[in-house]
């Protein structure tokens, strides 16, 4: 099932259980992207990262932001 947390301008965190499957599909027209232990930064940041097992149950969030960061956060 999918989440959409939508940012104007800011900070987006996005805090997920660490035995969670989630794939990851964000985008920010400028600002940071980060997750799992990968980022993409500067205009037009994308970072799109696969679910860990497709075979399994995931929560697959798709974020974006204008201007500034976003971040997942495994808890």
């Amino acid at each position: 099932s999918p989440a959409r947390p939508e940012n104007g301008a800011g900070d987006t965190k996005v805090p997920v259980p660490a035995d969670l499957n989630v794939p990851i599909d964000a985008a920010a027209d400028g600002g940071e992207v980060r997750a799992f232990g990968r980022k993409s930064n500067g205009t037009d940041a994308v970072l799109n990262l696969p679910a860990e097992d497709p075979s399994q149950p995931a929560l697959t969030l798709h974020i974006r932001e204008n201007f500034g960061g976003i971040e997942v956060i495994e808890r």
